[in-house]
């Protein structure tokens, strides 16, 4: 084998671990922030952050009527609805999309209500081709059990993981990890799972060598 041909998986390998270190969700971008509890909504409404990151809800005592923060499963709750105190209810979340509502003015289908929106993480392998995805940390609150799917180029999403405790994986199929083709299009979403509960998928998190 020529220099030349030799030196090109190495420079795979070299071309992906930059890439994947590079991506959105990679140590250091965790990101935390904060929703205000208002009459009678959530500001802001919508809010992303990364997995092992957290939100907090904080209700000023100038807020006059009765409010609390609740998931639609009660995957996480502030507790019962309080009109006469200032409160601040934190939670650590793993991947998903998590509607949450106010016990006495929303509910499931809306009224005063907001999303959280939880993508996978992307992790390089030691080696550089295989990749790990993580969907939950171990100060993780919002589920104990994890559904987790793939999608590669303009395939169908694919189960990878069904209710698993474990909280990330390297990509592949019977503990062997996959090699990574230049030019295709990985997508990963993952859903958390607490009892009989679960979030909804989270939005997508997809890179192309």
């Amino acid at each position: 084998m020529s220099r030349a041909r030799a030196l090109v998986p190495a420079l795979v390998v070299v071309a992906v671990s930059a890439l994947v270190a590079s991506l959105p969700g990679t140590p250091g971008r965790t990101a935390s922030t904060t929703v205000s509890v208002r009459d009678d909504f959530f500001e802001p409404r919508r809010v992303t952050v990364e997995v092992g990151g957290s939100v907090t809800w904080d209700r000023p005592a100038t807020t006059q009527r009765r409010h609390n923060v609740r998931e639609d499963g009660r995957i996480f709750r502030s507790g019962d609805p309080t009109g006469d105190d200032a409160f601040t209810y934190t939670a650590v979340f793993s991947a998903g999309t998590f509607h949450y509502f106010c016990e006495v003015h929303g509910g499931p289908t809306g009224g005063m209500d907001g999303l959280v929106r939880v993508p996978v993480t992307i992790l390089a392998g030691p080696s550089g081709l295989p990749f790990t995805v993580r969907w939950a940390t171990a100060s993780s609150q919002t589920g104990d059990r994890f559904d987790v799917q793939f999608r590669v180029g303009s395939g169908e999403w694919r189960t990878w993981r069904a209710g698993t405790a474990s909280l990330q994986g390297v990509f592949g199929k019977n503990g062997k990890p996959v090699r990574v083709r230049d030019g295709v299009t990985y997508r990963f979403r993952a859903r958390s799972l607490s009892g009989t509960a679960r979030s909804r998928w989270s939005p997508p998190r997809s890179f192309t060598p």
